[in-house]
Formats: C-alpha cells, structure tokens, sequence
C-alpha cells in the first residue's frame, strides 16, 4: 500500500520518471498498442535490412532488373528490327537463321541494295551493330551476374556464368562475319556456318538457366511465404 496517497511530483521523485508512463489514466501500465506496433514494424524493417545487406539482395534485384531490360532489347532486336530488314530485301536475315548458304547472303544483300525504299544495306549494318552489339553485351553480362550471384554448387555457378559470356562473344563475332561476307556475297560464308547453329543453341541454354532461376526463386519466396519469413537466396 506504500505510495498509495502521494501526488505525481511526489512520485517522480520517488520512484523516477518513469511513474508517470507507467501509471497513466487508463493505461494500468498496460503498453500502447499503436506504440507496440510501430516498434515491431521497425523491428522487422531493421532485420529485413540486415537480411538484405548480409545476403546481397540489393545487388541481386539490380541485376534481375539489368537482366529484364536486356531481354526488351533482345525482343527488339530480333522480333522488330531484323525481320523489318528482312521484309525489305526479301530474303532470309542472316542472324535469324540457323543455317547460311552463298545464295542467300547473294539474295539477302540484293534485296536490300534495291529495295523500294533505297539502298538498305548501310543502315541495316548500323542497326545491327548497334542494337545487336548493344544487346550482346549486355545480355552476356547481366545474365553473367546473376547467375554468379546464385548460391549454387560451384561447378554449376560457373557453367551458368559462361553461357552467356560465350553466347555474347559468339554473336558479336557472328555480326562482324556477317558483314565480311555481306561486302563480298560471292565467298562461302565460312564461320557463319559455325557461329550461326553455335549462337542460337547458347541462347537457348542461356535462357534456360534463367528460367531454372526463376522456377528456384518462385518455390523459395513461396516456401518463404508460408513459413512467414523472408525469402532465402
């Protein structure tokens, strides 16, 4: 019964400062929930950012999105303007095929040194180095650093990490080839009959190890999700 019938001042002085919040109106020293609440949803902040820090998930959501805009170019580049190219000469695109004879680089280059729009064949070699480079370069190296940024088994990580390194090196010595063999339509191909079945199947494997990714990101953030934790890496 002790401090029963002291005043407020009496009690700070007593007891502390902490009198008052303990014994507010109403309140039985029973915490705010709002209060409690908002502690708790720093809490979960503040571990969510340690979790994040700790495993690289800033980087890894960097890449996914690196790796997202490469794919738009690479739709771009090969639904839009390369059969665009290949509308105007007539003829089958040299990148988009997985096999290339002399007469079809003869047919292709005609096509476009006389189509109705003019000679094509000086801005179809500008947009596909440009957008075609583009594209390779920063699809190798974006898939590349994602797929090393996997927790993987080693021997898997690197595999998955040289496709697309290879795939990009691939298709930039396909585009230099085809423009060699484009200012001389009358020798054989040569290394296109090699790089052209070569880049297609690396692109295939390389789309597939995203895919692979992605299946495994999708049953962790779901097993994540059900054992109400945040998704593991």
């Amino acid at each position: 019964m002790e401090g029963m019938g002291l005043s407020q001042g009496q009690k700070r002085r007593r007891y502390g400062a902490n009198t008052k919040a303990a014994h507010t109106p109403g309140g039985g020293g029973t915490p705010d929930p709002q209060h409690s609440e908002t502690r708790e949803l720093r809490q979960f902040m503040e571990e969510r950012a340690a979790h994040d820090q700790a495993t690289g998930r800033g980087s890894r959501v960097f890449l996914h999105v690196a790796v997202a805009i490469s794919l738009l170019m690479g739709v771009y580049l090969f639904a839009w303007v390369l059969p665009g190219y290949g509308r105007l000469a007539g003829a089958p695109v040299p990148e988009l095929s997985l096999a290339l004879s002399t007469d079809a680089l003869g047919s292709f280059a005609h096509g476009l040194s006389s189509s109705p729009a003019g000679d094509a064949l000086g801005p179809y070699t500008y947009a596909h180095r440009s957008v075609g480079l583009a594209f390779a370069v920063f699809f190798g190296l974006s898939v590349a650093g994602l797929s090393w940024a996997a927790t993987a088994k080693k021997p898997l990580r690197v595999l998955l990490t040289a496709l697309p390194l290879v795939y990009s090196a691939v298709f930039t010595a396909t585009i230099f080839a085809v423009d060699a063999s484009l200012a001389d339509p009358a020798h054989q191909p040569g290394a296109l009959v090699v790089l052209l079945p070569l880049g297609w199947a690396l692109l295939v494997l390389s789309l597939l190890s995203l895919a692979y990714r992605g299946v495994r990101a999708f049953k962790r953030a779901a097993a994540a999700f059900i054992a109400g934790g945040p998704p593991t890496e």
